[in-house]
């Protein structure tokens, strides 16, 4: 990966693997290099870090002869996870704005301001049937115009006159 991921980030990625459940240090690095590059001498200072601030506890449990240490997401540790959940969120929204740019931001207020535009008037008898077949065939049948407010009389009088063909056709 190209960009450098900031000990804040491995502290909420080791928590997010903790918070599903408690495991043991090699499964959180594989688990992790699922999706990010991470070494486990790069995970342990992390895990050492999260017990300090008492993000996570320790236990330890018998496993082929030896004793495995898992690791353990405490209450302190689901609050600071869902803390970085809201800046993750945040900081993710706005490097996708700015790398989007000003025209996808423009985009996306016409198509917010589309959804909130009313209903126009239901089509009408042999019309309306012509729609449904239409519809039910895979077809959206006629179009004209842009769906803009700003379409002129003239567009929507084709559109009428188009649908009204159609229904003819059908009869």
């Amino acid at each position: 990966m190209a960009f450098k991921i900031e000990s804040s980030l491995l502290d909420a990625c080791a928590l997010a693997i903790l918070h599903r459940g408690d495991t043991y240090g090699y499964e959180i690095t594989q688990e992790m290099k699922k999706s990010i590059t991470v070494s486990e001498s790069t995970l342990y200072p992390v895990l050492r870090r999260l017990q300090q601030e008492q993000l996570c506890m320790t236990y330890d449990q018998p496993y082929q002869g030896r004793n495995r240490r898992y690791y353990r997401i405490t209450e302190k540790g689901e609050a600071q996870l869902q803390d970085y959940l809201k800046q993750w969120d945040d900081y993710r929204n706005a490097v996708q704005r700015l790398l989007d740019g000003p025209e996808a931001a423009k985009k996306e207020a016409v198509k917010g301001s589309a959804k909130e535009e009313p209903e126009k008037e239901p089509a009408k008898g042999s019309e309306k049937e012509a729609l449904k077949a239409g519809s039910k065939a895979g077809k959206a049948g006629p179009k004209t115009g842009t769906g803009k407010k700003a379409d002129s009389k003239e567009d929507r009088k084709e559109t009428k006159e188009a649908s009204e063909e159609g229904g003819a056709a059908d009869e």
